[in-house]
């Protein structure tokens, strides 16, 4: 009986000890699989929101294109609206252009615009004291009235009055001196013809008269070759130089 009893024993103790060993692995397996579900609701629970809000801003987003859709849609019939008036207007504008009479409409904008002010006239232009110099310098001073000039005019004087036997009358003289000054120019260009029919003249004539003219252009070149020195009126070296 004892050598019976001693195998049932050891099952005994064997068996519990695998009660034992099942009951740690079933609770072992039971807080994997409350945890493997813990896992699996916290990560549903987020997916849940994170799809809500999602769906949500998706919702809004849809909203919101309808929204602009309609606004643009709106927008699009306002300025076709808008096109079609200016469209008529620029017509109408150029209808009323075609008929417009710029003569009556100018007279029209004077008088409705005339204020029937009168303006102060308008001052008097005046020059810079170097430009009234300038514009109004005042007679030149001629180059016959310079000291060398009137000292070889009194000279030649002398000789012509030497030569016509008579005295020169200075104021008349001086009288021609303005129209002598004139004619300088006509005087120059006529100067060789003149030349030459003093010289022909000179040469074919045998009177003891001598031409004033001729004597005048060249009096020391051509002598009177008959007439004899006056001794009331002779010139002498002094009086030449002088």
């Amino acid at each position: 009986m004892c050598e019976q009893i001693q195998p049932t024993q050891m099952n005994i103790a064997t068996l519990q000890n695998k009660v034992i060993y099942l009951r740690a692995q079933a609770k072992e397996a039971k807080d994997i699989y409350v945890f493997a579900v813990r896992t699996h609701r916290e990560f549903r629970l987020k997916h849940d929101n994170i799809t809500a809000q999602t769906l949500e801003q998706l919702e809004r987003t849809v909203e919101r294109s309808k929204m602009f859709h309609r606004v643009l849609n709106a927008y699009l019939e306002v300025q076709h609206v808008m096109v079609t008036q200016s469209l008529r207007n620029i017509e109408t504008i150029k209808i009323h252009i075609a008929n417009l009479n710029p003569q009556n409409d100018n007279a029209q904008f004077v008088e409705s615009s005339r204020t029937n002010t009168q303006k102060p006239p308008l001052p008097e232009p005046e020059l810079y004291p170097d430009d009234k110099e300038i514009l109004d310098p005042g007679p030149p001073e001629l180059s016959e009235n310079t000291p060398d000039v009137r000292k070889w005019c009194a000279k030649w004087r002398i000789v012509i009055g030497t030569i016509l036997g008579r005295d020169i009358d200075l104021s008349a003289s001086s009288s021609n001196d303005h129209n002598h000054i004139n004619s300088n120019s006509n005087f120059n260009s006529n100067s060789n013809s003149h030349s030459n029919s003093t010289s022909t003249s000179m040469s074919t004539s045998n009177s003891s008269n001598i031409n004033p003219i001729e004597t005048l252009h060249d009096p020391l070149a051509h002598p009177p070759p008959s007439q004899s020195p006056q001794p009331q009126t002779k010139l002498t070296e002094q009086e030449f130089d002088a």
